[in-house]
């Protein structure tokens, strides 16, 4: 059995229109919610064996925020430009790279891959996966290469707003 926790980073900011979007920081909000998300992740125990993360730098905040609460070593953690506004098949290419000896992985990227990548595991339709969503899915496989469409069970679907 393994597990995904599926998560799209914290609201961005707007505020600069000439930075790139890949070096958009979060907003207020965004780190609001980042931390609050934070303590979420710990009241649900949850603490993954290896996260990879988007390189742009609003995911990478993301992190950071979801950190301080979920004490994961920096050797679990792999930032990749492939993450960076990654489709669902590049998501799911990357997910079956990873060593089988994780059994929790998270994995934080954009949308709409997201969302696709979540769609796919789960052959279901999530219309809307808002900022700093997470989806805990479970996976009834023993490698992560044989990770496939309508595989995964969501056991949660969190994010910001129910906790306000």
């Amino acid at each position: 059995m393994k597990e995904l926790y599926v998560v799209r980073h914290a609201k961005s900011s707007w505020d600069n229109p000439q930075q790139t979007d890949f070096e958009r920081p979060l907003n207020e909000r965004g780190k609001n919610d980042a931390d609050l998300m934070s303590k979420k992740l710990q009241e649900y125990s949850i603490l993954p064996d290896y996260i990879l993360c988007s390189n742009a730098k609003r995911t990478r905040q993301t992190l950071k925020r979801l950190l301080k609460n979920m004490p994961v070593s920096e050797d679990r953690i792999e930032y990749k430009n492939e993450l960076y506004l990654a489709s669902a098949q590049t998501l799911s290419l990357e997910i079956s790279k990873l060593s089988d000896k994780y059994n929790k992985v998270m994995v934080i990227a954009h949308n709409p891959g997201v969302t696709d990548f979540t769609n796919y595991l789960l052959g279901e339709n999530i219309v809307n996966f808002p900022t700093l969503g997470i989806a805990f899915l479970e996976l009834p496989i023993d490698s992560w290469q044989e990770t496939a469409s309508r595989i995964a069970v969501l056991r949660h679907f969190l994010y910001p707003k129910m906790f306000k």
